[in-house]
């Protein structure tokens, strides 16, 4: 038996550079280093051309070094320890230039040691291989981590440095909290806490402890503070940050998940749930090297799943019957799509201004009756509908009314030389479509295109006998919609 060489090509180094890693995420493992290293001060400094993250920790022997500048070292690590598979100095680094130097002083000896890796320059020789020099040590213990020849970055650099404060003030909230400190270019990091249980009106909701093979997992449930639409959007309180932050080892891992235990809908933006475990369940939840992926097993999931399910369906009870119509946080806008149709009047094809098709219900004008005239009508509307009919409908208008849950799905009917698109509140489509989707402004103006649209149409080629017709063909639409979404 013959034995063979398997060292792999310097050359696929490089495909270690895009190995999932945001920027953020990448200096955030390299802080890792710094909090197993016991330190309690952290200097991060982003500029043009490197990034140095500066520690007060323990510092590095020579066998600690040059394992920590391998691929895949096997420096000790105790339990606790925010490092997994001693893959973060390389990789992260890696992620984001080619050039990394180390430099580090042992607490428990005399001497220094600095350490040089370049990509290029392996990649010339086709060789793994660091630099290292011996010195002196002249100061407390502590290390730095300069990379340089930055290639991989995403952002400009006032981007970066504010997106790597706000990651890192969250990821690290329990460490700030502690009294670690953590400084981003000079300004010294607070804590951001996405539960904001410090804000006046914030609930924790339940706060309780689990078994999972004699290990334990803390799950806690808090409901934030309402706040008005100007306050969610500085604060960051929409539907991309509701959901799951895993916790291991008091450090965030997971940002905002579903978990794929529920949708991101409007009334779950007011829910965020705390899940925090130990290094000693790793392997039930499936952590990987970057330490900001998982895959859970189905016990651990199915935990998650009962613990949270109920609290979940209370909170969204509460949150829905809260939204009211005159509640402007629950209002959908339709200003964007008003204002595209305006644009477009001259090319679109308009209804005509007449006084025998006033509205039309999810689809079907109807006439107006002497008797309707003299009272208002259930659209709020009591004015007779008259235009001129030789001349189309420039305006139009996109509301909301309450029409009940047996309604149409919206009414089409115009005001004058006014086209006016009424969506039923009360339909269960506006609920699942309009008010779930309601920050995502593509989806909106796509359905108050499409009600616009169809509500024209049926005005437009309506005839006196034709109006059953369509009537009962938007009955029918509008109750097996609500049946299936019911």
């Amino acid at each position: 038996m013959s034995v063979i060489e398997t060292t792999p090509n310097v050359r696929a180094m490089e495909s270690l550079k895009h190995v999932g890693y945001s920027n953020e995420a990448a200096i955030a493992d390299l802080v890792d280093n710094s909090m197993d290293a016991g330190a309690d001060r952290v200097h991060i400094q982003i500029g043009a051309d490197k990034i140095a993250i500066v520690d007060n920790g323990s510092g590095m022997d020579r066998f600690t070094l040059e394992e920590a500048i391998k691929l895949g070292s096997n420096t000790q690590r105790s339990s606790g320890d925010l490092g997994k598979f001693g893959m973060g100095l390389v990789t992260a680094s890696l992620s984001l230039g080619r050039k990394l130097t180390v430099h580090t002083e042992d607490e428990g000896s005399l001497k220094a040691y600095t350490v040089k890796q370049d990509l290029n320059l392996m990649i010339d020789k086709n060789k793994y291989y660091a630099d290292l020099d011996e010195s002196v040590k002249i100061g407390k213990s502590g290390t730095s981590v300069v990379i340089q020849n930055l290639d991989n970055l995403k952002y400009k650099h006032e981007t970066l440095v504010n997106r790597v404060r706000e990651e890192l003030s969250r990821i690290f909230r329990h460490y700030i909290k502690a009294g670690k400190i953590i400084s981003v270019n000079g300004e010294k990091l607070t804590a951001l806490d996405p539960l904001m249980l410090d804000e006046e009106g914030a609930e924790l909701y339940s706060d309780d402890t689990y078994d999972v093979n004699g290990k334990i997992i803390r799950i806690r449930v808090a409901f934030l503070p309402k706040f008005s639409k100007e306050e969610q959007k500085r604060r960051n309180v929409n539907s991309r940050t509701q959901g799951f932050y895993l916790v291991r080892n008091s450090r965030e891992i997971v940002t905002a998940s579903t978990l794929g235990m529920f949708t991101r809908d409007w009334w779950n933006t007011r829910i965020r749930i705390e899940v925090m475990f130990s290094d000693d369940l790793d392997a039930e939840f499936g952590i990987d090297f970057t330490k900001s992926k998982l895959t859970l097993k189905n016990s651990v999931r199915n935990l998650i799943h009962e613990a949270t399910r109920k609290q979940i369906s209370h909170l969204i009870n509460r949150t829905k019957s809260t939204a009211k119509l005159d509640d402007k946080e629950a209002i959908v806008k339709h200003s964007e799509s008003e204002q595209t149709i305006r644009q477009k009047n001259k090319l679109l094809i308009l209804p005509k201004g007449n006084k025998e098709m006033r509205e039309t219900a999810g689809g079907a004008a109807r006439k107006k009756t002497k008797a309707e005239g003299k009272s208002k009508d259930r659209l709020n509307v009591s004015k007779t509908h008259e235009g001129n009919k030789d001349h189309p409908a420039r305006g139009i208008e996109i509301l909301e009314g309450h029409h009940s849950q047996f309604g149409p799905i919206f009414y089409c009917y115009m005001v004058g030389q006014k086209t006016i698109v009424e969506w039923n509140y009360d339909h269960p489509f506006y609920e699942r479509m309009l008010l779930r989707f309601r920050e995502e402004k593509d989806v909106i103006t796509a359905l108050d295109y499409l009600a616009y649209s169809f509500g024209v149409a049926e005005m437009t080629v309506q005839t006196e006998e034709s109006q059953d017709v369509f009537g009962n063909y938007h009955s029918v639409a509008s109750s097996n919609l609500r049946t299936l979404l019911s």
